[in-house]
């Protein structure tokens, strides 16, 4: 067997045993834990329909993440994320936290994939963001990921209004294509409904030049693109 090869074999039979591990132990919380609303498991699908000059696609991501919250204090959490582009796929852990300090927070998440195929095979995205004045908070962000031929750098800086119901973010973001040294610059409009009841929605719409960079999509180089989402919990 080559070695490449036998390098992705261990790498995936790793990932399986640990996201494994992480269901199972999910499964092991009491149920009056997450009475309590201190603890959430999140599970999602995600198909995505792609076209990236003549060719059309429909990839699809695969989530489970567990999360602790204190609204006071902050809150933790852990995921295992599935991504499939026709016939390849790839799977990525991901660990990240809040810290609140009065009206700042803290934020940061690290993520990381056995020999990967597409996805970043590590990324680091530290956040800090402010409550500037009544519900509206400002936050700058970065994020760096590190892909097997290339390497990602963007910054951001955005605008959060939180309502009774609900949020709506305006995003612009900066960053560059190492070793292409592209510019990759992006626009960011995203919208949550939140009224309390079994459902919640959200979407949110981007745009930009040389956003496909930024999550490593073949053949789109040097573009202009855009992507709308929608989503229900």
């Amino acid at each position: 067997m080559p070695a490449l090869e036998f390098g992705r074999m261990i790498g995936r039979m790793i990932w399986t045993l640990v996201a494994g591990t992480l269901v199972a132990v999910l499964a092991a919380f009491p149920t009056i834990v997450f009475a309590e609303g201190v603890w959430s498991i999140d599970v999602g699908t995600e198909p995505s329909l792609v076209e990236v000059g003549d060719d059309d696609q429909t990839w699809w991501t695969n989530r489970i993440q567990a999360s602790y919250r204190d609204p006071a204090i902050g809150g933790f959490w852990v995921g295992a994320e599935s991504q499939k582009r026709e016939s390849p796929h790839d799977e990525t852990l991901i660990v990240g936290g809040y810290r609140r300090l009065g009206d700042w927070t803290l934020l940061g998440q690290v993520s990381g994939a056995p020999d990967p195929d597409f996805v970043a095979e590590y990324s680091i995205e530290p956040t800090v963001a402010r409550r500037l004045f009544g519900t509206f908070v400002g936050q700058a962000g970065y994020i760096y990921r590190s892909f097997p031929d290339s390497k990602i750098h963007i910054g951001s800086l955005s605008g959060i209004q939180y309502f009774p119901e609900g949020e709506v973010e305006l995003r612009v973001g900066y960053g560059k294509n190492k070793p292409l040294n592209r510019p990759i610059r992006i626009l960011m409009l995203r919208g949550l409904w939140d009224d309390g009841s079994a459902f919640s929605y959200g979407g949110s719409a981007t745009i930009g030049d040389n956003l496909f960079d930024a999550t490593n999509v073949p053949g789109a180089a040097g573009n202009s693109g855009w992507v709308i989402n929608g989503n229900v919990r």
